[in-house]
């Protein structure tokens, strides 16, 4: 990924990357990109890619719901988001655990 907006929106355009707004009435509280990776072995995540916003505690919690049935309905085995240390504070209470500077939440097969 190059590192400008107008890239980042590229790709959202192009359906490389999706957009997620969090918000409500009055104001824009938070965006977030995400993007599927496939794994060699087969296995497909949801990878966040870049997340923004202020006051997290308003939208965390609705985003990342989203992200997983978003996940699951793309038979996705998981989410991932790399980033920034501070982010294993913020997701840790959330089903997220750190294996590297990445952090990983595994989902529930979809049932048929």
């Amino acid at each position: 990924l190059a590192g400008s907006i107008a890239d980042v929106l590229d790709q959202v355009e192009t359906g490389a990357q999706q957009l997620w707004i969090a918000f409500d009435d009055e104001r824009i509280w938070a965006a977030c990109t995400t993007r599927f990776s496939h794994y060699p072995t087969g296995l497909k995540f949801v990878e966040g890619v870049f997340v923004g916003g202020s006051e997290l505690e308003t939208w965390r919690d609705d985003l990342l719901a989203t992200l997983d049935r978003w996940a699951v309905d793309n038979a996705c085995v998981g989410i991932e988001f790399t980033g920034r240390h501070g982010w294993a504070k913020v997701l840790r209470g959330c089903g997220y655990t750190a294996p590297y500077v990445v952090l990983e939440k595994r989902l529930d097969p979809p049932r048929v």
